[in-house]
């Protein structure tokens, strides 16, 4: 995958970190009291056993006021007597130390010691006096600072003892340091055979359990499983693999009595010093006498009782001035580097190729070299001299270590040490592109070098000079995963070559007959490419262009699958019309169902297959509009496609309930054609009334049914155009019935009388008939009488014939007579009845107390001009027109405005003549009563209180919007 070029802010820190060395150098700010004898380090406590018989700690997570670190001096001189302590080792956690003496008088023995960093009071082990302990394996996965959990002890003889010290403080009784012990393995058998490497750890997510132990010349490892991680001793299952079993191990020829074996642990992050709790090693390093052994520690996959792999020897390289190897003092392997101390010299030599990467001379004047220790857990390491401490840390010591690989051709362990690094991922690849080009492994060649930034033109290049088409391709594709789809020239020239690519492929395995399977993988593969979204703007970009490169080629099928995938449908469609694929197109509009696509290629489907071309109308429904496919509905005169026209206009009018005109007079006119029967039930669902808007043209339909002869049909349409006696002539000439019919649309009674008329004298004119026009006379309803008729009649035609007509009609006439006198008795007795009321309405009268108060402003009643009403309510005219003026219309606001004008008018004039209610000269009332009597009108039509006025005001809040603040700061 190619990667976007770096920006100089990140090259300048590339540049920075390069300068840096991978192992830098300081000198620890503190000078030991009395030369140091040994130094051990974990978690950030380092302790340096002193030739003064003293202990120092050095805690560097602590700090003085001074800014260096704390430390603590503990005196073993009074404890240790003539013995001296010979080694020294430090668990994970920095909190047991545990320290092996050796006696100065040759008839003493050696003892163990057991110190926790929170004490100054070491304790002696009793059950290991007189051994000397040489190695120590401790319990990584230890969490606890009172136990040290099961560790292995390694003595001189070769014996491993498992053991458990413990940390507690005496009370009472003196508490036992071991809180177990156990013989576990003999490898001395009795000889001097001192152990001087230890280690031991589980198998992540097993029960499963390694052990390595190294003598002076040999390597033992021991593996195997243990019930329980709980149970004690720890071991025992896996040693008592090997009790019957002879020795399995590994020598090398060393004239040393002593070697040192180093690992290197599994570190928390990429790039980082720092271990993984708990420890668990990744490598390997035993320094001998005539060599150092490395390899990987491979557990989860070991066989044949080994956990070791890729080991290799490395010889101890040249100190300057010498020609021969010397034996370093000291030694520890990192990740990549084993470093080396010699007397004022550390060197670190790469394990990959064994070249020196560094080398630092430390000052002279702290004295020699006396050994190296390391911090596991934090990764650093020290080296110290008599007088001097110099710690080594360590900085990301595999930043070059893909340098290393890509030399020895290792392409992948180069890639993985690249470490996402663009610039180095560019360097590997183009590498290995070009060592596999060389290899003749084009395909994988292609696939790497579209991983890098070469120019795109000169890889092509190279791959078309060999004509090898098939890695050029997997090239393209590559570069084409890898391209922006912003640069779109680039992309469009990639897509291009590669269908190109593929159309030629595809055409040559065709004509060379190959398998038909590798045209099946081959013909997939391109569809799948034309099918990638992320190329989709390119195709669209170029459409025409691959349009035409598909028809160079001839491959019909992959440009309508092209077209497909591009959504363009007419292209599909004008192919499969070309090669009269109807069925093809049909399915195509089915699955698109875009309405265009039926308007534009209905006509050939309607030509072509009318039947399923218009059950695929009826299925989309509303979806499409039958007045756009008249165009496809015309296209032919053959009768099939007229008749499946019927079928679906039909479906159109009766299920979709369409209403259009065009669609109507289309259908009209096939009916008249085709299925002139259908003609009297379509006229008769579409309605009688010539108000209604008639979907159908009724001139147009009328002019086609009088050219097929359709009288029935004539006759309703002349009478929804309202041409009745046209309709009426018309039915006249069929039946008598069909101009009965007639009378539906007629809805004024003279026009149903003159349609009874014409009915009347057709019978007694033309037929003769005088018992069926008496007959019509009774079906009329007296619409038509007698007398109407009479005149039809022939002069011969005596009165025996209508006597019975005759004698109805005069009966109606008396019966209608009665009926009026008996309508004008009952108005007479209703008005004298209304007389009657207007006279005891006239003499009724209401008592008002002078107590009465009006029902608005509660003030007395006959203080002013007052209103009563029958409900009881009573008003002060001018409060009763006050209230209701708000309610009355604009006009009658006026008017009222305009008679109480004329009225105070009226009262400032004192017109003595006008006084009267009644004028003396006149029976009219007096103008001020006429005045009084209008605005009686206008207000007092019905009580405020009791009238729909009241009704009306049911939304009327109770509180006006700008009294209602007042009304609460009353209330409050």
């Amino acid at each position: 995958m190619a990667h976007p070029a770096p920006s100089t802010t990140q090259l300048l820190h590339r540049a920075l970190a390069a300068d840096r060395p991978i192992f830098s150098c300081s000198r620890v700010h503190h000078t030991p009291p009395a030369p140091v004898s040994l130094i051990v380090a974990s978690n950030l406590q380092i302790q340096l056993v002193l030739a003064n018989k003293c202990v120092q700690r050095i805690n560097q997570a602590q700090k003085t006021p001074e800014g260096g670190a704390s430390s603590h001096t503990v005196d073993l001189g009074p404890i240790l007597g003539p013995s001296r302590i010979a080694r020294a080792w430090l668990d994970p956690l920095g909190a047991h130390l545990v320290l092996s003496t050796k006696p100065n008088d040759p008839e003493g023995q050696p003892d163990l010691l057991y110190l926790h960093r929170d004490r100054d009071k070491p304790k002696f082990s009793s059950k290991f006096k007189g051994v000397g302990v040489t190695a120590v394996a401790w319990h990584t996965p230890n969490t606890s600072e009172s136990t040290t959990g099961p560790i292995l002890l390694g003595t001189a003889t070769g014996v491993i003892w498992e053991t458990e010290l413990s940390h507690q403080e005496e009370r009472f009784l003196a508490t036992p340091l071991e809180a177990y012990t156990k013989l576990a393995f003999d490898l001395g058998q009795g000889q001097y055979t001192p152990i001087t490497g230890l280690e031991y750890h589980r198998v992540p997510h097993t029960q499963r359990y390694f052990i390595l132990a190294t003598t002076p010349h040999r390597l033992y490892q021991f593996l195997g499983k243990v019930g329980s991680p709980e149970e004690r001793p720890l071991l025992q299952h896996v040693f008592q693999n090997y009790a019957q079993r002879p020795d399995k191990f590994l020598e090398l020829p060393s004239s040393l009595k002593t070697s040192t074996l180093s690992m290197f642990y599994q570190v928390r992050q990429r790039g980082q010093a720092s271990a993984q709790h708990p420890l668990y090693p990744v490598s390997f390093g035993w320094l001998t006498g005539s060599c150092v052994y490395t390899g990987k520690i491979d557990a989860l996959t070991a066989q044949a009782d080994t956990v070791t792999v890729d080991c290799q020897m490395m010889t101890f390289p040249r100190v300057s001035g010498s020609e021969t190897a010397v034996m370093p003092r000291a030694f520890l392997i990192t990740e990549f580097h084993a470093i080396y101390a010699y007397e004022t010299t550390v060197r670190g030599e790469c394990l990959l190729n064994e070249q020196i990467v560094f080398e630092t001379e430390l000052d002279v004047s702290s004295g020699k070299i006396r050994g190296m220790a390391r911090d596991p857990v934090i990764g650093s390491f020290y080296v110290y001299c008599d007088y001097g401490i110099y710690k080594f840390k360590v900085e990301r010591e595999e930043r070059n270590i893909w340098q290393i690989y890509l030399e020895q051709n290792e392409f992948d362990l180069a890639q993985q040490f690249c470490l996402g690094d663009e610039l180095k991922l560019e360097v590997v690849n183009a590498r290995r592109a070009e060592d596999l080009f060389d290899q003749g492994r084009y395909l994988e060649s292609a696939m790497h070098f579209a991983k890098t930034r070469r120019s795109f033109e000169s890889i092509a290049l190279k791959f078309m000079q060999i004509d090898e088409k098939s890695a050029l391709l997997n090239y393209l594709k590559r570069k084409l995963e890898t391209a922006k789809m912003s640069d779109r020239m680039q992309v469009s020239l990639i897509v291009v070559w590669i269908i190109e690519i593929y159309v030629s492929r595809l055409r040559q395995i065709q004509r060379e007959g190959l398998s038909p399977d590798l045209y099946q993988q081959t013909h997939a593969e391109f569809r799948a490419l034309l099918e990638n979204p992320k190329i989709k703007p390119c195709l669209t970009q170029n459409k025409n262009a691959l349009y035409d490169l598909l028809s160079v080629h001839g491959d019909k099928d992959n440009l309508v699958r092209f077209a497909e995938i591009m959504g363009d449908h007419d292209q599909v469609i004008r192919y499969h019309l070309q090669n009269d694929r109807f069925e093809a197109v049909l399915q195509i509009l089915k699955e698109q169902r875009q309405p265009e696509l039926y308007y534009k290629y209905g006509p050939d489907l309607m030509r072509n297959m009318p039947q399923a071309f218009v059950d695929a109308l009826i299925e989309q429904g509303l979806k499409l509009a039958p007045a756009r496919l008249i165009p496809s509905l015309v296209v032919g005169t053959a009768r099939e496609q007229e008749l499946e026209s019927i079928r679906y206009i039909e479906h159109c009018i009766r299920r979709l309930d369409n209403k259009g005109a065009a669609l109507h007079n289309y259908l009209v006119a096939l009916y008249i054609k085709h299925q002139p029967e259908k003609m009297e039930e379509y006229l008769a669902e579409q309605g009688a009334d010539p108000e209604d808007d008639l979907p159908y043209d009724v001139n147009y339909t009328l002019h086609l049914c009088q050219g097929a002869g359709l009288i029935k049909e004539c006759v309703r349409l002349y009478c929804l155009l309202g041409q009745l006696d046209e309709a009426i002539d018309l039915a006249l000439t069929v039946d008598l019935e069909q101009a009965k019919r007639c009378l539906e649309f007629a809805h004024e009674e003279d026009d149903q009388r003159k349609i009874w008329l014409r009915i009347a004298k057709f019978v007694v004119q033309q037929k003769n008939d005088i018992k069926q026009a008496m007959d019509c006379l009774k079906e009329c309803q007296n619409l038509v009488n007698i007398e109407d008729i009479l005149p039809f009649f022939p002069d011969f035609v005596t009165i025996d014939h209508f006597k019975d007509a005759i004698c109805d009609s005069l009966q109606e006439y008396s019966k209608h007579i009665q009926d009026l006198r008996d309508e004008m008795d009952e108005s007479n007795k209703a008005a004298d009845g209304i007389r009657q009321e207007i006279q005891e309405y006239k003499n009724r009268y209401i008592f008002v107390k002078a107590t009465e108060t009006c029902s608005v402003c509660h003030g007395y009643l006959m203080a002013r001009g007052f209103h009563l009403f029958n409900c009881g309510h009573k008003f002060h005219t001018d409060c009763l027109v006050k209230e209701i003026m708000p309610y009355l219309s604009s006009g009658r606001r006026r008017k009222v405005d305009e008679i109480q004008a004329e009225m105070t008018n009226l009262r400032l004039d004192h017109n003595d003549e006008d006084t009267q209610s009644v004028d003396s000269r006149t029976v009219r009332l007096s103008r001020k009563d006429q005045l009084r009597n209008d605005l009686d009108e206008l207000i007092a039509n019905e009580c405020l209180f009791c009238g729909e006025l009241m009704v009306k005001m049911i939304d009327r809040p109770f509180i006006e919007d700008h009294k209602f603040e007042q009304e609460v700061l009353d209330w409050l």
